[in-house]
């Protein structure tokens, strides 16, 4: 019985044997001479060594540039770029708008008319103008003689001081000899030239101021107003049609001054001379005086 169980052990035995040999071949080898092998890459376009390289005899543009439209100050310009194959293209050139001065007084302001400021391009030379009032007060008034006038006895018109004055005015007639009758014209415009006063400025004129008794003539100098004060302008009043009074303080010295009422006709705002009337010292300015405005 044992020799039967015994044989039937040995039978299962090779049974089994026999069944794991058939079932090798549905089993995944670890063999590398056996595993499937994997199929070549092909190189892909960005790994080409020849990718992006311009073919031979191909034409590369190259531009010249040249300013076809200058730019203007106020409209653009163009710049064209051209290629020897004749390819083109254009840029803008932006305008670079107008270069302006500073305003500048064209002409000049009075109490009564308006002046005008222009300023100009210095490119194309477009102007522009405005309305002005500057120095009007002092286009009006001011007299930069006055000083001699006002220096000599505080305001008293003789001799002497009409020849100061018309030494420092009339520059047209200085260090050459003017006719007599030509000084006393150009004279009467701005103050009354009585005989007395032409007979007073022949007496100071032998001396200083170059009369020849013989021909009737002045040769004025201008020795400056050095030792004369200084007079400014303070403002003005008007007393009724082109009656008006401009008030001057007068500094003859350091830390004095004098303060004057110079009455007048006034005439500058039509193209004449103003003509004073008188000239007297005052103790204070009046209460309804006309200061000068900005910009004077």
């Amino acid at each position: 019985m044992k020799k039967a169980l015994a044989l039937l052990l040995v039978l299962s035995m090779l049974l089994v044997m026999v069944a794991c040999g058939n079932s090798g071949g549905n089993t995944p080898s670890s063999d590398p001479a056996t595993a499937p092998q994997s199929q070549p890459t092909k190189p892909s376009e960005s790994t080409n060594p020849t990718q992006g390289s311009q073919p031979s005899g191909e034409h590369t543009h190259s531009y010249n540039s040249e300013v076809t439209t200058a730019a203007a100050c106020m409209s653009n310009g163009i710049k064209t770029y051209t290629c020897s194959c004749g390819d083109t293209y254009t840029e803008e050139i932006p305008a670079p708008g107008h270069f302006f001065s500073e305003w500048e007084i064209e002409t000049k302001a009075f109490i009564d008319k308006d002046g005008t400021e222009k300023k100009t391009c210095s490119v194309c030379s477009t102007s522009k103008t405005k309305k002005s009032v500057a120095n009007a007060t002092n286009n009006s008034f001011y007299d930069a003689g006055l000083p001699h006038i006002l220096g000599q006895g505080y305001g008293t018109l003789s001799g002497s001081s009409l020849l100061e004055y018309a030494s420092y005015t009339f520059t047209e007639y200085a260090d050459k000899p003017v006719a007599a009758a030509t000084l006393f014209s150009a004279l009467s415009e701005r103050f009354n030239i009585t005989d007395d006063l032409k007979a007073s400025m022949k007496e100071w004129g032998e001396g200083r101021f170059g009369y020849d008794a013989s021909n009737d003539t002045f040769t004025l100098h201008d020795y400056g107003i050095s030792g004369m004060g200084s007079a400014k302008l303070v403002g003005y009043t008007h007393n009724g049609g082109n009656a008006y009074s401009a008030y001057y303080a007068y500094n003859p010295f350091d830390d004095v001054v004098v303060y004057h009422e110079v009455k007048l006709e006034y005439n500058r705002s039509n193209g004449g001379q103003n003509k004073y009337l008188s000239f007297d010292m005052i103790d204070e300015l009046p209460s309804d005086i006309i200061l000068p405005g900005e910009g004077e």
